[in-house]
């Protein structure tokens, strides 16, 4: 690293020290800032010995602690300035002078981050790439916020050393703590170059899983194209025929993005002429031809659906180009080709999702918008029997699941025609419709863990009723509707509903105390949204402010209680989440901590972003929990955790289902923060306490900390095993 490069980041962080007010004396107090800021407008070697010399005022100063720390760091900032700017003995003279405040530093302040951070920027311009490492190990468990920018100063480290196969697992677990595609890559990369293929392969699969687990399909797509080309570059036909056969996997587990030209990612067939790669091209350039080629082959289950994903992402490639014969073709062989819905009960395609519910509402589409192509209906009433037959098969084998989706898509199917009424009670959107909600709803009175928001059912609904004038029971579908998209995070939408619901007259008592509730939920959240609350005020008094209102009040009746809940526990981490980014005296993480109150009540979430706002509220109590896989994301619901250690949660979004595994430690820490006085509530003190498996360590200090944490209170919450002291070093 180049001198000039880290004496910039060295000054960054010196900023660090004067970016507060000025305190002003109280008794032995010493302010170490002004004390640093003579020193630093002084010459470098005359500002070290002024530091130096008022060290010992720090002692006896009743902020001694930080003090020392603040006159030690800048006093090691100068040395470190000094070093970069001689060579020679004069060079490693200031280099040691630099390490030796840095450590006095530390001594005061164990886990000083800006002194931790210049050693390392020590470490590295010496070439100390051992030391450098120690140092951001250290700075991991001191900031463990910012764990993904160390990991990628580790990665660049072993990268200079040639240590490819540490730098790809450095690059791999900081791209899990931000998601940055470029961070991914590098990873890719750095397995890339590593020296054994053994190595890279099973790297590389590990990883890939891992992306496959967390729905990061497009990136695992483009790891098994690194494995493919590795091992055609190795001559491993057999790995790379694999990677084939997964790269499209992969593909399909994103369906939105097959194109025919997608293909193109794979090597050409004169460059690699295997079976997989040549079927795979004669399959995205021209699918009919490919399919009538596979007549007389017998295909597996997922290899049926995987076909059938394929020729469904192709079709819109075909409608965009104005070939619609071709594309109602290619659907109609897909619809053949796709697994039935009580199939994917197998376990062979449990985790996947019905791909022919999609193909039998696009086909439908086509029919009635190209009626062209099906000019006496008879391919549509062929379609729907198909539908009924297996609706009806489904009610034989008391199928829930596969009922509710038959009637969704018979009800979608309808819905697209307008046929809303018909002389036979089944043979319309509105019989469809409700009884797929009606099924929904039994659903999840059997199994809570199949609660899933349905907004696009009820809205759809809703125009069928105001179409064949049911007033009442329109404002009850747009209620829903409205319901269900704050659910799941689209609030722009539930405002859009509310007020229409609002426009009809015959609404009931009810109903009006339900708008009036949905109402100020999506005041408060687009407030949020849109940086309307004070997030720079006290949290205290905004805490109060929300707390306040209707919305968290014990007197608000209204039909879902955890609906409720799942918004109060949506608004408070939000909230949270904003204070923390813009507010430096939320140091007492109030909203977090009621935010956990109602997650804890609750079996479901209901959209992706809740689990990043669990994720938020874990980054704010990590220095708390000694164990740091406390949130474990899993698309297997039926891998569940039974031990009693962790809550279980479970997020339905009808294509996917996912459990998430939260350890009850973090419950635990939000219900001990509760127990700190109001008074107490920013002391250094909670960073000391420490939960791991339910055992709470907290730190044996004064009488006034004792205080502060109260023993016998943290005993009594729930989870709690063992509460023990540590003494906290001078």
């Amino acid at each position: 690293m180049k001198p000039y490069i880290i004496l910039q980041n060295i000054t960054i962080i010196l900023l660090f020290l004067f970016s507060g007010h000025d305190l002003q004396a109280q008794g032995n107090y010493v302010n170490a800032d002004s004390l640093c800021k003579i020193a630093t407008s002084m010459n470098t070697d005359e500002g070290i010995r002024f530091l130096t010399n008022n060290a010992e005022r720090c002692y006896s100063a009743s902020n001694r602690d930080e003090c020392s720390f603040k006159l030690f760091f800048t006093a090691g900032y100068l040395s470190q300035k000094n070093m970069l700017r001689s060579q020679g003995q004069e060079h490693d003279k200031y280099a040691e002078f630099a390490m030796q405040f840095y450590n006095e530093a530390l001594r005061s302040k164990p886990a000083g981050i800006p002194a931790l951070t210049n050693i390392y920027f020590l470490y590295r311009s010496l070439n100390n790439y051992q030391q450098a490492l120690t140092t951001l190990d250290k700075l991991i468990e001191a900031d463990s916020e910012n764990e993904g920018k160390y990991l990628l100063n580790k990665a660049e480290i072993y990268t200079e050393t040639s240590n490819h196969l540490n730098a790809a697992i450095c690059y791999r677990k900081a791209f899990f703590t931000n998601r940055n595609e470029t961070v991914c890559l590098n990873a890719f990369n750095a397995y890339n170059e590593v020296a054994s293929f053994h190595d890279f392969y099973t790297g590389m699969n590990s990883f890939i899983k891992e992306l496959i687990d967390s729905r990061e399909y497009d990136l695992a797509r483009k790891g098994y194209l690194f494995v493919l080309k590795k091992a055609i570059s190795v001559n491993d036909q057999s790995i790379a025929g694999e990677a084939c056969v997964d790269w499209l996997d992969a593909l399909t587990l994103s369906p939105e993005r097959i194109t025919g030209s997608i293909v193109d990612e794979l090597p050409d067939t004169i460059a690699w002429g295997s079976e997989c790669n040549f079927q795979l091209h004669k399959m995205f350039s021209d699918p009919l031809n490919f399919l009538t080629s596979q007549r007389n082959k017998s295909f597996s289950l997922k290899e049926r659906h995987i076909i059938a994903t394929v020729l469904l992402g192709l079709e819109s490639g075909y409608v965009m180009q104005g070939d619609i014969e071709y594309a109602v073709k290619l659907l109609e062989e897909a619809f053949k080709a796709a697994p039935w819905f009580y199939q994917y009960h197998s376990d062979e395609l449990k985790d996947l999702y019905p791909v022919q519910t999609n193909i039998a509402l696009e086909l439908a589409r086509l029919y009635t918008n190209y009626p062209e192509f099906d000019p006496d209906n008879s391919k549509f009433n062929s379609l729907i029997r198909e539908l009924f037959n297996e609706k009806a098969a489904h009610y034989k084998q008391n199928d829930l699941e596969a009922i509710q989706r038959s009637h969704t898509v018979l009800g979608l199917i309808y819905a697209e025609r307008n046929i809303w009424n018909s002389n036979w009670s089944a043979g319309n959107a509105i019989f469809q419709l409700e009884h797929a909600i009606k099924i929904q709803n039994e659903l999840e009175k059997k199994d809570p863990s199949k609660y899933k928001p349905v907004p696009s059912l009820y809205q759809t609904l809703a125009k069928g009723y105001a179409i064949t004038g049911q007033k009442k029971a329109e404002a009850t579908a747009l209620i829903n509707a409205a319901k269900d998209y704050l659910d799941i995070d689209y609030i722009a939408a539930s405002e859009k509903y509310v007020k229409q619901a609002k426009n009809i007259q015959v609404l009931t008592p009810e109903q009006t105390t339900f708008l009036s509730a949905l109402n100020s939920i999506i005041t408060i959240r687009s407030d949020i949204l849109n940086n309307k609350l004070n997030f720079r005020e006290d949290p205290a008094v905004l805490e109060q402010t929300i707390s306040s209102s209707v919305l968290f009040a014990d007197s608000v009746k209204i039909p879902d209680n955890s609906f409720l809940n799942r918004q109060r526990f949506k608004i408070l981490s939000d909230i949270g989440q904003r204070v923390s980014e813009v507010n430096p005296d939320y140091t007492y993480p109030l909203f977090e901590v009621k935010a956990l109150e109602y997650l804890k009540r609750e079996k479901n979430l209901s959209s992706h972003q809740d689990i990043e706002r669990i994720n938020h509220i874990e980054k704010t109590f990590r220095l708390n929990l000694e164990d740091k896989n406390i949130i474990k994301v899993t698309p297997n619901t039926d891998i569940i955790n039974k031990s009693g250690n962790t809550k279980n949660l479970h997020l339905n979004t009808g294509s996917a289902n996912t459990t998430i595994e939260v350890n009850n430690d973090l419950f635990i820490i939000g219900k001990l923060y509760e127990t700190v006085p109001m008074q107490s509530r920013n002391t250094q003190d909670l960073k000391q306490i420490k939960v791991r498996q339910g055992q709470v360590t907290i730190p044996e200090a004064s009488a006034e900390s004792q205080q502060i944490i109260d023993e016998d209170r943290i005993q009594k919450i729930n989870g709690v095993k063992r509460v023990r002291k540590r003494s906290i070093p001078e």
